[in-house]
């Protein structure tokens, strides 16, 4: 699903305020013979998906920087909320 709808997120990501060069990961087909791993931006999320072929089975990882000590210590004491951090 998320494969179909890379430049909605994309887009929807930027607007929503995010930096646009925060990075992506992207895996599919992990662990079967198509397996890739592929790292991108915000901004070249769905031209990476094309370019790379990437299809599903596949999940989208958006890592976003820890703003400081005190939100690393609260992830630290609270690993639940490391999820949606």
């Amino acid at each position: 699903m998320g494969v179909k709808n890379a430049a909605r997120i994309e887009r929807d990501l930027v607007t929503a305020g995010h930096n646009p060069n925060l990075t992506v990961d992207i895996a599919s087909a992990v662990r079967m013979p198509a397996e890739q791993h592929v790292t991108t931006s915000i901004t070249n999320l769905s031209a990476t998906i094309s370019a790379h072929r990437i299809q599903n089975p596949a999940v989208i990882f958006i890592s976003r920087p820890i703003a400081n000590q005190a939100e690393k210590e609260s992830l630290i004491t609270n690993p639940a909320m490391s999820a949606v951090a």
